[in-house]
Formats: structure tokens, C-alpha cells, sequence
């Protein structure tokens, strides 16, 4: 009887040790579970003002730190606001350049996935951007979709994306436009739908 429990005991042992490690378990757990997480985190990013500031604090610094954020939606426009805070200004106390242009693409991409879901890899390709002013306030982004996005998507297949973008400075305590035009913008974006690529070729989840 003794002899029939070290022998068992050594059969586990031994099995422990030819089975996955923990890296192979996690792969194999990850390619099972990769369409729903990857599918849920990114809903919570587009649709949610919470999540979409708690995900940015890790994987997108540059956004959490300029504070933009979407503030109307109207039509086929999107309103988005960069608050006039200390990182987006200048030594001068004007909203900095840098500042608005880098958060330009981020305003345009917020309307994609607005259309596009969390189904869709996006990605700027071209952008040509104008100023116009100077800025002395926050910065109020209005972007709107020059290619008909609903028509690309059921074709099924990756497209092109033309966006037109006009940054005004906001009235002082509100998200309204003035009439001060800070600058345009017109953006080209690449559009993929992640069912159209292969699985070795999708992005990695961020874990």
C-alpha cells in the first residue's frame, strides 16, 4: 500500500513537470479569451468617459495628462474639448501649439471609433494641419467623417478614411465655439476590421 503511494505521488510529480508552464497555460487561455476581452476593453474606451480616463492613465499618457474629452455629439460632428490646464500651455500662458496638434488626431480618431466600433484598427496615415491664431483658451475640436464610413464597413474590407477638422478656442466657461478659428486640419485615416486579419497578425492585448 505504502509502496502504491509513492508511486502515485511520483506519476503526479512527473506529470507537473511535463506539463505546460505557466507562460504556455496563459497563451492558451489568452487565444480563448482574446475576442471578448479585447472586444470589452476597447467598448469601455470609446463609450465610457470613466473607463476611457482610467485606460488612457496606462496605455495612452498623452491623453489622460491634456485632459481632452468629448463634450457634444451632434449629427455626424463631434465636439471635443482640450481644457486650457498647465501641460497644454506654453511658457507664455497661449495654449501651445504642440498641444493642440498632437490632440488634433486624437479628436479625429474619437469619431472613427464612435462609427466604427470596437470592432476596427485605426490608424492616422496623413495629416495636414494649418494654424490660423493663437489660442488664450481652451481649444474646441469639431470633426466630421468625409467618407461615408456606414458603406466601407459593410464592404467588409480595409478603406481609407478622409476627416476635415476646424480647432476654435471655446467661450470662457463653456464648450460653445467663438469665433475665433485657432486652426483646420483635414486627416487621412487607415480603417481594418480585425475579423479581416488574421489572428497571428492582430494586435497583442496589453496584460
Amino acid at each position: 500500500m505504502k509502496s502504491a503511494r509513492v508511486e502515485s505521488t511520483g506519476l503526479r510529480r512527473n506529470a507537473g513537470r511535463s506539463g505546460r508552464s505557466w507562460s504556455a497555460r496563459y497563451r492558451v487561455w489568452s487565444d480563448r479569451n482574446y475576442d471578448y476581452l479585447d472586444k470589452r476593453i476597447t467598448e469601455l474606451a470609446i463609450y465610457n468617459p470613466f473607463w476611457r480616463r482610467f485606460l488612457s492613465f496606462f496605455w495612452m499618457p498623452f491623453a489622460y495628462h491634456s485632459g481632452i474629452r468629448i463634450v457634444r455629439r451632434s449629427g455626424e460632428a463631434l465636439n471635443v474639448l482640450l481644457p486650457f490646464r498647465r501641460p497644454n500651455r506654453n511658457w507664455y500662458g497661449d495654449m501651445a501649439g504642440a498641444a493642440i496638434l498632437g490632440n488634433a488626431e486624437l479628436a479625429a480618431g474619437m469619431i472613427l471609433f464612435e462609427h466604427c466600433g470596437a470592432e476596427c484598427i485605426i490608424v492616422c496615415k496623413k495629416m495636414d494641419f494649418h494654424f490660423h491664431a493663437n489660442c488664450t483658451g481652451p481649444a474646441l475640436y469639431v470633426s466630421r467623417a468625409k467618407t461615408d464610413i456606414e458603406d466601407k464597413l459593410a464592404a467588409g474590407r480595409p478603406f481609407e478614411c478622409a476627416m476635415e477638422m476646424d480647432v476654435f478656442q471655446a467661450e470662457k466657461g463653456t464648450s460653445e465655439p467663438s469665433r475665433k478659428r485657432v486652426g483646420s486640419c483635414e486627416m487621412s485615416f487607415s480603417v481594418t476590421q480585425k475579423s479581416y486579419l488574421p489572428r497571428r497578425k492582430r494586435p497583442s492585448l496589453p496584460l
